[in-house]
Parts: structure tokens; sequence; C-alpha cells
């Protein structure tokens, strides 16, 4: 109970900082630190959070009106939850749900392991259809580390 107590504090406290809108903590995070490195790689757009369940992107560059979806994994997890529900597995021709889609790997410390940005051709690519959920993910593999195609934001980019 004493460690529930401390976690709901430290939550509010986030909340309270403009941190986090929600207590899906790491989406959350994931949202601030894209931001954060977003604008250091290009620090010519304003670039804003689009509202919590914002349908498809969950950043705007109000400049260019180029859109982001922003997905957070953490720890040994290297699947990230569903980009796009909207475009079947057999979809020849896929609408583009968002321009392009920012992957932020945490460690079990919430540490920035990683910010990966692809554009949405590369995300096409990488994709994974999950079945049981009925759309779109990306899996950080070899494949997809290795590829010069995905852009890595964070520090220790090479």
């Amino acid at each position: 109970e004493e460690l529930l107590e401390l976690y709901s504090n430290i939550e509010i406290e986030l909340k309270n900082r403009g941190v986090i809108r929600t207590s899906n903590l790491t989406g959350e995070l994931a949202e601030y630190y894209a931001l954060k490195y977003l604008k250091s790689w290009n620090n010519e757009m304003e670039l804003i959070l689009e509202p919590p369940s914002t349908k498809d992107f969950d950043i705007k560059d109000i400049k260019s009106n180029l859109s982001f979806s922003v997905k957070g994994i953490k720890g040994k997890n290297n699947k990230t939850s569903i980009f796009d529900r909207d475009n079947h597995k057999n979809e020849l021709n896929p609408k583009k749900l968002f321009d392009y889609a920012v992957v932020v790997k945490f460690n079990y410390k919430y540490q920035i392991d990683q910010v990966y940005l692809l554009s949405w051709d590369v995300f096409l690519i990488h994709r994974n259809w999950h079945s049981t959920m009925k759309g779109w993910d990306l899996t950080i593999t070899n494949n997809f580390k290795l590829d010069d195609k995905v852009i890595k934001l964070s520090p220790h980019s090479k």
C-alpha cells in the first residue's frame, strides 16, 4: 500500500508538471521525449502535442502540417502497440495516416535507450500485422536497427 501511495504521488506530480496527461506512463513519457528529441532534430518546427486519444497521430508541426505517431516501449519488450488499425492486412494502397512514426525505447528505469524516427514509407517496410489486435505494429529487430532509413534521434545514435 505504501508503494502504491508513492506511485500515485509521483503520477500526480508528473501531471502537475505537464510531463504526463493520462495514466499511461510509458505512452505519455514517449510523447514527452519524442517532442523534445524532435525539437532538437529540427528546431524550425513548431510542434504541439495533440489531445489524448487523437486518432492516428500524437504530435503535429503547425508550420508544415507534418504529423507524428508516437509509441513507447520499455525493458526487454521490442514490440510497439498498434499504430494503424485502418489499413487492412491485404490493403494494396494503404491510406497514409501520419507522416512519421516515432518509437521511444526505454530501459526498465525509463531511461532512453534510443529514439527512432521513420517516414511513412519506411514504416510500411517494417510494419508487422498483429492478427489478434487486427492492426499494424513495429518490432525493433536487428534489421530495423541497421536500416539507414530509420533515423536515430537519441544522443548515442550510432
